[in-house]
């Protein structure tokens, strides 16, 4: 049989075998007891089962998650429309409003569920962690209740990562807003940053953490904590201790899949009455950081007048995109496939300034569409769209850094200004060359 002992606040896990000694005399009666430490093969055991869950349920969301973005970006685009055309004092606008947020719902619940699978598409760059979280501040003030007090000791001397930086906000949000969420009568919630070393003590009580150059963010709370024999399910997705209807179970499983796509650790410690801490590390770069994207994600004008060639196969969201664009006054031409619109382009004389081309369609990746469409034009922009999963993403090839891709689903506002962000990006190419 197997026991459990804690030691040095650890628990360490043993095998004892007993076996009786035969061709003893009876009043000589003997036991061979055999102990043997399976705590190594315990935790891996652990490992390898929470490996297949994660795997099992990110190919199940990976597989819906192509379907639904289209849907959701259907009908989030169309009811986005309808609202730009709606009076407020219509009798239908807040009927439309309510299918907007429902559309928006939906979209968070499919990005969670990447999340947590890790199959989120992330588009990393060099992070200064401290200012990220300086400029959550305000939002963060928001979320928490007026009997919650919010600090921050911010390491003047921290280093970068490469993250993406959308995906480590989430990350802080959701470990707040549970922090929040822990201490309904009020409390302290503090965030701070670290820098940790190869040779730091964190290494010696969690031996499976690959001794290197960290960046840490700490999330701590003086809430209730959490019971002992919960937090090895904490991660775990949709499990949740909140009552029904107040919760997904999903915040904490994102938070987890985030961290650990972004190549980095999760440590908890919680003791009940006390409070809970989040120690979350991500490896530390030495790259600097890069400023010249900047000044195109400030440009806000959704309007423009250059020629788009769309090419998407699912004809409702390719008729929502080019109505967008259109609004917006775009102008447009359409194809279903690759084949399709190479003859749109041969029989086009006027100059086109953006393929806007979905990742994954039959017959012909935009890929390579894009990339035969280069030849004939050189100088064209391209911004590629997706609701595939990373992996889908990455084996076709368009991950690279200087890539422009949005995922979907997306709202006009989301496209538009990604629209205005590539063609500025390519303008800017051109002069340079």
């Amino acid at each position: 049989y197997e026991i459990g002992i804690e030691i040095d606040s650890e628990t360490r896990y043993y095998h004892i075998n007993l076996q009786p000694l035969k061709d003893v005399e009876p009043e000589d009666r003997q036991i061979l007891m055999v102990v043997s430490d399976v705590t190594r093969q315990r935790n891996l055991e652990e490992q390898l089962r929470q490996s297949q869950k994660m795997e099992a349920v990110g190919k199940l969301a990976g597989g819906i998650a192509h379907d639904f973005n289209n849907l959701i970006a259907i009908i989030r685009g169309y009811s986005d429309i309808i609202l730009s055309e709606m009076d407020k004092e219509n009798e239908f606008y807040d009927s439309a409003l309510e299918i907007d947020k429902a559309g928006e719902r939906a979209a968070n619940l499919v990005r969670q569920l990447l999340a947590f699978s890790r199959r989120q598409i992330l588009q990393p760059r060099v992070l200064d962690v401290n200012q990220l979280i300086r400029d959550m501040e305000k939002m963060l003030n928001r979320l928490i209740r007026e009997n919650v007090e919010l600090w921050f000791r911010l390491d003047p001397n921290l280093g970068n990562i490469y993250a993406d930086p959308g995906q480590i906000e989430q990350v802080v949000m959701n470990l707040v807003l549970n922090a929040r969420d822990a201490m309904p009568k009020g409390g302290k919630i503090s965030i701070a940053t670290k820098n940790i070393t190869a040779e730091d003590s964190v290494f010696i009580k969690n031996k499976f953490m690959t001794r290197a150059d960290y960046v840490m963010i700490e999330v701590c709370d003086t809430g209730m904590g959490i019971k002992k024999e919960l937090q090895p399910k904490i991660f775990d997705p949709f499990f949740t201790t909140k009552e029904k209807g107040e919760g997904t179970g999903l915040g904490l499983s994102t938070v987890f899949g985030i961290v650990k796509q972004s190549k980095g650790y999760i440590l908890l410690e919680s003791e009940l009455g006390k409070g809970t801490s989040f120690k979350i590390l991500f490896p530390k770069v030495d790259e600097v950081i890069a400023f010249a994207r900047q000044s195109i994600r400030l440009n806000h004008n959704l309007r423009g007048s250059e020629t788009v060639l769309v090419v998407e196969d699912e004809d409702s969201l390719r008729k929502m995109i080019c109505k967008m664009l259109t609004t917006n006054g775009y102008k447009i031409l359409e194809a279903a496939n690759g084949t399709q619109a190479l003859s749109v382009l041969e029989e086009s004389k006027e100059k086109i300034d953006l393929l806007l081309t979905d990742v994954v369609m039959p017959g012909m990746s935009g890929k390579d569409l894009a990339d035969l469409i280069s030849v004939q034009r050189p100088g064209i922009a391209v911004l590629y769209m997706s609701g595939y999963t990373d992996d889908e993403i990455v084996h076709q090839g368009i991950l690279f850094p200087d890539t422009h891709f949005i995922q979907k689903p997306f709202t006009p506002e989301a496209l538009g200004k990604k629209i205005r962000e590539t063609l500025k990006a390519s303008n800017i190419t051109k002069v340079k060359s």
